[in-house]
Parts: structure tokens; sequence; C-alpha cells
């Protein structure tokens, strides 16, 4: 088997830059997304519904409304790479 190629070039260092500021807002813990602030969590299936914060958490203001679809669009470059 070959080994395999190392994914690069401009547009994966981006999202990998962009994935690491990502992931000091929000945790992946199998199929929930939790806020690194308040703890809360939310499952896939409610991707296309605010995030759920607690009260008077502050990563309501400062972090993205829908954590989920963020990621997806974060892994895109990925994606279009692996595909090539």
């Amino acid at each position: 088997m070959d080994k395999p190629e190392i994914i690069g070039g401009d547009a994966i260092a981006k999202a990998n830059g962009k994935l690491c500021s990502f992931s000091m807002r929000w945790e992946i813990d199998g199929d929930y997304m939790r806020c690194r602030i308040c703890q809360r969590p939310q499952l896939t299936s409610y991707a296309r519904y605010p995030f759920p914060h607690d009260a008077g958490c502050m990563g309501a203001q400062a972090h993205e409304e829908h954590p989920w679809i963020t990621f997806v669009q974060l892994l895109a470059p990925l994606w279009q790479e692996i595909g090539k």
C-alpha cells in the first residue's frame, strides 16, 4: 500500500487555523456540540436551531449562533481536497 499523501496548500492551512479557533469556543462530544463557557450541549439533530446557551453565558453574544453549521463549513476545504 502506498504511503498516504499529506494534504496541504493555502486553503488547508487557513482551514486549520479556523478549526483551531473554533475549538477554543466549542467542543465536540460524540453527537453533541458543547459551549466551552457554559458547557451546554446541542445535538446534531438541532443544528438549524440557535445554540441553547445557559442564561447569562457570554458565549451567547461572542460565539456563532449555529456552531454545527459553522463546523461543516470549516470542513469544506478538507472535503474539497480529499475529493480530488
